[in-house]
């Protein structure tokens, strides 16, 4: 019973930590950007007439933004590497079987006995870094508004370029439970505590293609006072006053149970070596609207080869996943909310190096279709109002046609025999390659008991 209490104290110590006592934010992490951009688009009345929402982003403005937002709902939602998988078998170099913790994406084809009981958890913090090789902290996210209002003057040429920067940030506990119906078959349940927290942060700047000589019709009033038409969370983008530009942030964090996992395995071969075939079912748990879920029935049938040759296990892992459901409706812009299939292949090896400690190396991939790529490109706009010519926009956002991506994680790390017949396993998990929503590397930390 030591080692139980020790697993449950530290999955309550590890929950404290990923979900904090503190209220959800009143903003949904799919609504925090495009609210953000909108916002920062008002400007002060003007010298002459209203001219607050001249450049009130509409949907073809914001059509990068509403896809990244698509992007991301669809990758962070169902982000599978680290400790998301069921706590799965290991061989010990003395023939025992013990549940190896979650942390290894490639599952064995070994099953954890009749009768018995597995119970896991595993903790992971992931800080997405990249879309498509696009940084998402730095000055790559660039929006280009045209003047909308029509006052037949050459102030109707302007522009304003917005320039978006976001910190997304996932924490996940999962608890995993595993039972052995026969000396062949498990069954098992995952349930993943999500907090998915988000800081944006848009800085808009008047582009004068056409009001240089009279700057007062276009302005933005960071400074307050009887002009103030702008929201909270403004100010200045600049020390001092700047009336060519204002910078809003704003922050969306959520907390909830993610999409719950039911897991099958069924052994085909021997207890040491061979097939097993099995299947996830994933059901809609999560919040679509912050990223903590998908919104949909996930079927994802897979088959596992392992073996053991004295202290070395490998074991190569294939599955596709088929979805039932759509994604938030707070992404905006009529974006496409389906989920595409996906398929993953896995291969992984564990080497015992004593009786108490094996080294652990994994390598994954998962082929998700369907998602359009983002770029930084050239955008025209036709010239308006008195004498304009064509606006050139620089390195603004672009979503291009719909593709294949490939993620690729790798992943090396210790499984520890602990007392009290618990396994411990730290892993340090490092993406590859460009392609899709990329993290930066991440530790995963999990600790098992079978009984």
């Amino acid at each position: 019973m030591n080692s139980t209490r020790a697993i449950v104290v530290a999955a309550g110590l590890l929950i404290s930590a990923a979900v904090p006592a503190a209220a959800q934010s009143s903003t949904s992490v799919a609504q925090l950007l495009p609210a953000l951009a909108a916002e920062s688009a008002v400007i002060t009345t003007g010298a002459t007439g209203d001219h607050r929402n001249h450049f009130a982003p509409d949907a073809a403005s914001l059509a990068g933004l509403y896809e990244l937002n698509r992007l991301l709902a669809l990758q962070v939602g169902s982000f599978p590497f680290g400790p998301s998988s069921l706590a799965t078998s290991a061989l010990t170099s003395e023939g025992r079987l013990l549940p190896a913790a979650g942390g290894s994406a490639a599952d064995t084809a070994l099953t954890v006995g009749h009768g018995s009981l597995a119970l896991a958890v595993g903790y992971q913090a992931t800080t997405f870094d990249t879309l498509d090789g696009l940084d998402l902290r730095a000055s790559d996210l660039n929006l280009y508004l045209p003047h909308t209002g029509a006052t037949g003057t050459v102030s109707d040429r302007d522009m304003m370029q917005q320039v978006a920067s976001l910190r997304l940030n996932r924490k996940v506990v999962t608890v995993a439970l595993t039972y052995g119906l026969g000396t062949r078959t498990d069954i098992g349940v995952i349930v993943p505590l999500v907090q998915v927290a988000a800081d944006a942060r848009v800085t808009s700047r008047i582009v004068r293609t056409g009001s240089s000589l009279n700057p007062a019709e276009h302005q933005f009033d960071p400074l307050g006072g009887t002009g103030r038409t702008l929201p909270r969370h403004c100010s200045a983008a600049v020390a001092g006053f700047d009336p060519d530009a204002l910078q809003c942030h704003g922050s969306s964090t959520a907390r909830g149970i993610g999409d719950i996992v039911v897991r099958t395995k069924f052994r085909l071969g021997g207890p040491g070596a061979g097939l097993a075939v099995g299947a996830d079912v994933g059901v809609p748990t999560g919040s679509t609207d912050n990223f903590i879920g998908r919104g949909a029935f996930q079927v994802r049938p897979h088959i596992t080869f392992s073996a053991a040759a004295g202290r070395v296990v490998p074991r190569v892992r294939v599955d596709y996943t088929w979805s039932a459901g759509e994604l938030s409706s707070q992404l905006g812009g009529g974006v496409d909310r389906g989920i595409p299939a996906e398929i993953g292949v896995a291969a992984g090896l564990d080497v015992g190096v004593s009786r108490y400690v094996s080294l652990v190396a994994d390598a994954a991939a998962r082929r998700i279709d369907g998602l359009r790529e983002l770029a930084a490109g050239a955008v025209v706009f036709a010239g308006r109002g008195v004498g304009g010519g064509d606006f050139i926009g620089r390195n603004a956002l672009i979503a291009g046609d719909a593709r294949a991506v490939t993620q690729i994680m790798a992943a090396v790390g210790v499984r520890l025999s602990l007392p009290g017949d618990l396994l411990g396993q730290m892993s340090v998990l490092v993406p590859m390659g460009d392609g899709g929503l990329r993290p930066g590397p991440m530790a995963v930390f999990s600790l098992a008991r079978s009984y």
